[in-house]
This record gives C-alpha cells, sequence and structure tokens, in this order.
C-alpha cells in the first residue's frame, strides 16, 4: 500500500477515474487544511467499489455510501446533530428499491417517493404516477444510483423542500416551496459553510438576501494504492 500526496486523478471519456492513464484502484482521501478528513472514496479499476465516507466540518459522519463496480448498493445521510436522516437500498444495477427517512429528533417521517423517471407530468408540468397527482419526494439519481437531488410534492404541484447534494453527499442547496412559492433559499460552499441565503414573503417577494465567501483554505488529496 502507497500513500501519495497530490491531485493525480483524471477521468477518461468514460468518466472512469485514472492516474498517469492508468484506471486507479485504491482510495482517495480529502482533506482540509487542518488536517481533518472530510471525503474517503475507494475505487476499484477507475469506478467506485467499496465504502465512500464524507464528514461534517466539525468531524462527525456526514454520509456513507457502498458501492459495488460503480454502482450504489446502500447509502445513509446524518443530520447534523448526528441522528439518521435517510437510508436507501438498491440492486445490482443502482437502482432505487426502498427509501426511509427520519426526522432530527429521531421521529420516521411516512413519506411515499418516486424515481423522477417513473413519473409522467401533465400540461401543467405537475407530477403524475399510475394513481394520479403524485404526493411525495421525487428524486434525480445518477445512472448508479447516487441520489443528487430531491423534491417533495403535493398533488403533483412542488410544495415542500427541493434539496441538491454534491457528490461527496453534502447539502448544496435548499429551497422550501409553498405551493409554487419561495419562502427560503440556501446555498453552500462544497466546504460546508454557507453561501446564500435569500427569504420570501407570501407573494414570493424577496424579503432579504444574503451572501458569504469561502474563507476555509484548500483541501488536501492524499491517494492510497494497493501498489
Amino acid at each position: 500500500m502507497k500513500e501519495l500526496l497530490g491531485n493525480e486523478l483524471e477521468y477518461d471519456d468514460e468518466h472512469r477515474v485514472t492516474r498517469h492513464g492508468e484506471l486507479f484502484t485504491g482510495t482517495a482521501l480529502l482533506f482540509t487544511s487542518q488536517g481533518a478528513l472530510r471525503l474517503a472514496v475507494t475505487y476499484r479499476d477507475g469506478v467506485e467499489h467499496g465504502p465512500e465516507y464524507s464528514s461534517f466540518e466539525a468531524g462527525h459522519i456526514q454520509a456513507e455510501t457502498v458501492y459495488r463496480h460503480g454502482n450504489v448498493l446502500t447509502s445513509r445521510r446524518w443530520h447534523s446533530n448526528g441522528r439518521l436522516a435517510y437510508e436507501t437500498r438498491h440492486d445490482e444495477t443502482g437502482h432505487l428499491v426502498d427509501e426511509q427517512r427520519w426526522n432530527e429528533d429521531g421521529s420516521r417521517q411516512v413519506a411515499q417517493w418516486a424515481h423522477i423517471d417513473d413519473l409522467d407530468m401533465d400540461d401543467n408540468q405537475e407530477f403524475l404516477d399510475r394513481h394520479g397527482p403524485f404526493t411525495g419526494f421525487v428524486l434525480e439519481v445518477t445512472r448508479n444510483g447516487r441520489v443528487i437531488a430531491e423534491s417533495a410534492h403535493e398533488l403533483g404541484a412542488p410544495d415542500g423542500p427541493e434539496r441538491s447534494f454534491f457528490l461527496d453527499g453534502g447539502l448544496a442547496s435548499e429551497t422550501v416551496i409553498n405551493f409554487y412559492r419561495r419562502v427560503e433559499v440556501r446555498e453552500w460552499h462544497p466546504s460546508g459553510r454557507l453561501a446564500r441565503e435569500e427569504h420570501y414573503d407570501g407573494q414570493g417577494n424577496c424579503l432579504s438576501r444574503h451572501r458569504w465567501k469561502d474563507t476555509s483554505k484548500p483541501m488536501i488529496v492524499r491517494l492510497i494504492t494497493l501498489s
């Protein structure tokens, strides 16, 4: 096993991870400038294979995903208070087969979910399932099963939180919708620090807007190879 320092990983035309032109096998570790582990991803022959971990800035676990030959098998994400936020299971192709969610106080969320490709859309751009207007969470998932966005809908219309995620599982943005109208908008830097926050009235007019620069120092990448 050999540990290397530096940004030496690239992607080929098939979106596989390479190092010096060869498919990478090993673990990529991303550290903050203070030396705290932020992300760990395991690869085999250029694709994710094995566990992937990410952590909050405070150091406790944020997300855990297990891959097999590039496809997601299981995925978990935690609230900032350490309680489990959601857990998903996938088949061998990465297709989502089960999802469970919990609130920050540990109580169970009872909500339907659906893959965006499994839903239809009517003339009003509202989601439909085979029973009619859809109520629940609509998930956008990469080809290997990673959830990159989710949005809440009531009878087909956007109503509730809309979230997008960075590739490490961290929250990239969250918009709270009240039947088509924005209530709150938040965006985060990849470091996990808040980048933008906006608040709106009941008519969708912006009441306040704040932006923050990311003052954190660049991350440090270490590669652990098997040779």
